[in-house]
């Protein structure tokens, strides 16, 4: 808080060190010009300011002494002049000046008490010279004894209201004008509660910019810096088409968990998902990546892709990749077989007509002599040529790497999961679909804007078969299974010498 006082000594009458003037010069009237009066107010005006900020501390009223110029001319008066002229000249004297004199109202503020002087009189100052030099040392003095302290408090309590309710008009005027710091607070409801006194600070703004900090989110273990680097990857130039991270830019140890990660995912595209929604895709990408170093033993990068999501990000784009890798071969292959079997575009078949039979009802997925009954759905050979040369074929094959997962409780014995099912019969249907015109019109790509529809058509139709008969259903996946396996054992071009079993079975017997 900030307190203005001004420091004087005790108001006394200058005129009081002076001598009494000559008895003629007593009995003249003061001078009635304008500058004579203007210089006597201007004094009375300083003493009076003198006055209000005196006195601090005082607990009375104290009655300023008669000047003794006054007290020497009444006793003159008493002893030399003796008729009543003389009397009625320095009473009309005195009553001049009184009657120049301003009452004023003066407060002197101290720390408790408020104290109140009234008809405070102004000594006349007789001659113009004087009262010339002593207003300027009024001036002077007031100006060098003037101070302004500044207070500033340990509680760091608001700045105490400046009493300004009795000060002369003058004061009132500038106090007024004098600009106002007030200071808020922000307590916590619990401190309100509690009511412990609310700490309360006067900052600046500049001191308040020097300690602001900005919140930041944590960089943790995201930040490249707390990994090893045989955990970074390698990105693309920035000035390539492509922003995917490739994986034969990466390290070895890299693109194995890479690798590792796809065949994990083929795993789920083909058993669970085929199309997945854009947030499954995500999720089932990342598993695979975390998956793989999993097993890898690579807990660094475990710990790196669930620390940083950006990193999981970017490292599961190669597996991304995979997902359309896995699905559009079986596209491919069913572009080409669809064509031998049905002879589309050829000469003396009505393409268009009998693309519309194909598709109504989805009537491809059944052999042509049960086609009126809809029954044995997807035993139509073209289906399981599709589904033997895209995961049965070759030792290395999906069904062969991963012979395990395709085993049924139910009826112990190896079935076809109904995705992959549904993913051959949506290829299919699309490349049955691309003949619709009577000419061949390619869709750009096989995803989930072209054959989700279809996809989801036939897992629908394999569930709602499983649900009326679930051992017939398993009944039927493990036949499925069958013939594309047999399809796939002895190709025709291959130069291999088949095995006679049932001869080889003999000759144990013997």
């Amino acid at each position: 808080m900030i307190l203005i006082t001004s420091a004087h000594t005790g108001k006394k009458s200058e005129a009081s060190n002076e001598s009494a003037p000559p008895k003629d010069m007593r009995r003249n009237p003061p001078p009635k010009n304008m500058e004579d009066s203007e210089d006597s107010e201007a004094a009375g005006d300083e003493l009076d300011d003198k006055a209000t900020s005196t006195a601090r501390g005082a607990q009375q009223k104290k009655v300023p002494k008669k000047p003794e110029v006054l007290a020497d001319n009444e006793g003159e008066e008493e002893d030399e002049v003796s008729d009543e002229e003389e009397k009625s000249d320095e009473g009309e004297q005195r009553s001049r000046t009184e009657s120049e004199t301003e009452e004023e109202e003066v407060e002197v503020v101290t720390d408790a008490v408020v104290l109140k002087r009234k008809d405070v009189e102004t000594p006349r100052l007789i001659q113009k010279g004087k009262a010339l030099v002593n207003t300027k040392i009024q001036k002077e003095q007031a100006k060098s004894t003037a101070t302004i302290n500044i207070v500033s408090s340990d509680d760091d309590q608001p700045m105490e209201k400046q009493n300004t309710k009795a000060l002369t008009k003058r004061k009132e005027k500038a106090a007024s004008e004098m600009p106002k710091v007030k200071t808020t607070s922000a307590s916590t409801p619990a401190a309100k509660k509690s009511g412990a006194p609310a700490h309360r600070r006067n900052v600046s703004i500049s001191t308040a910019m020097v300690g602001l900090t900005v919140k930041q989110e944590p960089v943790g273990l995201g930040d490249a810096l707390t990994w090893p680097s045989n955990t970074d990857l390698v990105y693309p130039d920035p000035s390539s088409i492509s922003k995917r991270v490739g994986l034969k830019a990466q390290s070895e140890e890299i693109q194995q968990i890479m690798r590792k990660s796809m065949d994990l995912l083929d795993i789920q595209l083909g058993l669970k998902c085929a199309f997945p929604e854009p947030i499954q895709r995500t999720a089932i990408t990342t598993a695979a990546i975390i998956g793989a170093a999993k097993e890898l033993r690579k807990p660094e990068f475990v710990k790196r892709m669930k620390a940083n999501q950006q990193y999981a990000k970017d490292f599961s784009s190669v597996a991304d990749n995979r997902i359309s890798d896995f699905r559009t071969p079986v596209k491919d292959l069913a572009d080409k077989i669809v064509v031998e079997e049905w002879k589309f575009g050829k000469s003396g078949v009505d393409t268009i007509s009998l693309v519309q039979t194909l598709l109504k009802d989805c009537v491809y997925i059944f052999p042509p002599e049960k086609r009126q009954q809809k029954a044995y759905p997807f035993l139509n050979p073209p289906l399981i040529n599709i589904l033997a040369q895209s995961f049965f074929k070759g030792p290395t094959s999906f069904v062969n790497k991963n012979l395990d997962y395709f085993l049924c409780e139910e009826i112990n014995q190896p079935i076809v999961p109904v995705s992959m099912l549904a993913l051959v019969g949506a290829a299919v249907h699309l490349s049955i679909s691309e003949w619709a015109s009577g000419s061949l019109i390619k869709h750009k790509t096989f995803s989930n804007d072209t054959a989700l529809g279809a996809y989801n058509r036939h897992i629908a139709s394999l569930q709602e078969t499983m649900e009326k008969d679930s051992f017939s259903f398993y009944q039927l996946m493990a036949l499925i299974f069958s013939k594309a396996k047999d399809a796939c054992m002895l190709p025709e071009e291959s130069e291999t010498i088949p095995i006679n079993m049932e001869a080889l079975a003999d000759m144990f017997r013997n």
